[in-house]
């Protein structure tokens, strides 16, 4: 689930075939609901902010097992030439410290639908969490849902900025190789 929409008035725009229609309409808040407008647009700001960290986390997994796939790619077959074997041992290396920061992100282990009750979740899982139990009713985040937010946000940036430092030291070199 995303961030619930702001009550107000919004505009849709369909283009098709050259043609171009346009039409209001106004997203209600529940009546039942006592939420002020300040505490629905709390609410969505915070789902993007764990959405976006998500994402990112989401294509750092993505852009690590490609390059995996890559470098495997590379070195198959070259761990009994003894003139490569420092590329090949780089290339290792390099696999390792990715390893690392993808297993910090996500859950490799996770194979059956029972795998999460046998391995701990990992920061994408529990980014996931906070965002969903903030994405129900009308109310905004509570001091401890920011609290963790922002605890969960720091560890995930040192793993994200562990793959930049990867991205700009390690795989140029291990081109140049």
């Amino acid at each position: 689930e995303g961030a619930r929409a702001v009550p107000g008035t919004y505009k849709v725009r369909l283009k098709a075939a050259g043609i171009v229609q346009e039409h209001s309409f106004e997203i209600l808040a529940d009546p039942r609901s006592n939420a002020t407008s300040e505490s629905f647009q709390a609410q969505f700001d915070f789902v993007q902010s764990v959405g976006k960290k998500l994402s990112e986390a989401h294509r750092a997994i993505k852009e690590i097992r490609e390059v995996r796939k890559q470098m495997k790619a590379l070195t198959d077959g070259m761990t009994s030439n003894k003139e490569l074997k420092s590329l090949t041992a780089y290339a290792t290396q390099t696999d390792s410290l990715m390893t690392s920061v993808e297993k910090a992100l996500y859950q490799t282990q996770n194979r059956s639908s029972q795998d999460p009750l046998n391995f701990p979740v990992r920061l994408n899982d529990k980014l996931a969490n906070i965002m969903g139990h903030n994405a129900d009713g009308d109310f905004p985040p509570t001091q401890q849902s920011l609290d963790v937010r922002n605890h969960l946000f720091n560890l995930t940036d040192t793993e994200l900025n562990k793959w930049k430092d990867i991205k700009a030291t390690r795989l140029p070199r291990l081109n140049q190789m």
